[in-house]
């Protein structure tokens, strides 16, 4: 049994929910695996069965500053105590720092190492491509091996690198709902804004089911608080998703086969990336939140979703779930270790 340290960026879902598999993963093969998590990814990983331990979140801006070196130092220390056998870093870039300076093996995780480590088709724009890759770059600088999570098909030249999909409970059971399209939209705004798009939509006539915050709600737009059973039904019965580009969204659509109009905004460079991919693959629209032609874009949208006009990729097959490739590449790097 090794004793495995597993740190979670605290900033949205995404990181928080692969966490959640992944250590259920590494439990299941014997592993002692403890969570360092902050911000929303502590929130959402209290009852996930595992020890969670409570660490300031190092969120992108001026709060770095300060909250970087406090980090450093704090993980410096719980490290030195705990003597974990691999470090995991799931976008968390000071616990990456400190295992490398303590000579423990580190394990990077994330949808950014797709940008830093895989093969990407030609065309990107080379701006916000450079600075993913730079913003990767920093998160996960000096670790020994990397599992890209993507919404796509996609390879890595390196052999310490996987590629894996989000790790999605497709079951019926899980979704309660045997619809496959009652022709509603379904959508969710990360940062809450973006409802010109809901009301574009709503003004089409169709049923348009928001989950989570909204700046300002549509007229005509149902708005529900955030409950991942019940987006998960929604999900499964819509027509087509209209949402911000978050990576394991976009998985989920691409695993069930439904459309996206994929938003972003105009300084959001993960996400327009994001965007641009999908639309590239045949699964998806992309539009910039803001935009004066948003709404014809949405009109559009709803038109080809009519027309059936979207490619399919059957993601399950293709890659692995990231709880499976996470466990495997870090069982590797301790049977390397010796």
């Amino acid at each position: 049994m090794a004793v495995i340290a597993h740190f979670v960026h605290g900033r949205g879902r995404g990181h928080a929910s692969r966490a959640r598999s992944i250590a259920a993963a590494l439990a299941e093969r014997g592993h002692r695996v403890v969570l360092f998590a902050g911000g929303d990814a502590l929130d959402l990983l209290g009852d996930a069965g595992h020890e969670l331990v409570a660490v300031e979140p190092v969120l992108p801006g001026a709060s770095a500053l300060r909250s970087l070196p406090q980090r450093l130092r704090g993980d410096l220390t719980r490290l030195r105590a705990l003597r974990p056998q691999l470090v995991i870093s799931d976008g968390d870039a000071p616990s990456v720092r400190v295992g490398r300076r303590l000579g423990i093996p580190v394990l990077s995780v994330g949808h950014d190492q797709l940008f830093l480590r895989c093969r990407l088709p030609p065309g990107l724009p080379r701006g916000r491509l450079a600075y993913e890759r730079a913003i990767a770059g920093l998160t996960s600088a000096g670790a020994d091996a990397a599992v890209a999570v993507h919404f796509l098909p996609a390879r890595s030249d390196d052999p310490w690198v996987r590629v894996a999909r989000p790790e999605i409970d497709m079951s019926e059971d899980a979704c309660d709902s045997e619809a496959e399209d009652d022709g509603s939209i379904v959508a969710y705004l990360r940062d809450g804004r973006g409802g010109e798009a809901l009301a574009a939509a709503a003004a089409s006539g169709r049923r348009v089911l928001a989950f989570g915050r909204l700046a300002d709600a549509p007229a005509g737009v149902e708005v529900a608080g955030f409950d991942r059973q019940a987006f998960r039904a929604a999900l499964r019965r819509c027509a087509a998703v209209i949402a911000t580009a978050g990576s394991n969204l976009l998985a989920e659509c691409v695993l069930l086969k439904k459309p996206i109009l994929a938003l972003h905004r105009a300084d959001d460079h993960e996400q327009r990336l994001n965007g641009l991919l999908a639309a590239d693959a045949g699964v998806a629209e992309a539009a910039t939140i803001g935009d004066p032609a948003l709404a014809e874009g949405v009109r559009r949208f709803l038109d080809r979703v009519e027309r059936g006009g979207f490619a399919t990729v059957d993601l399950a097959a293709a890659l692995p779930p990231v709880s499976n490739a996470t466990a495997t590449l870090a069982e590797a790097l301790l049977d390397r270790r010796g």
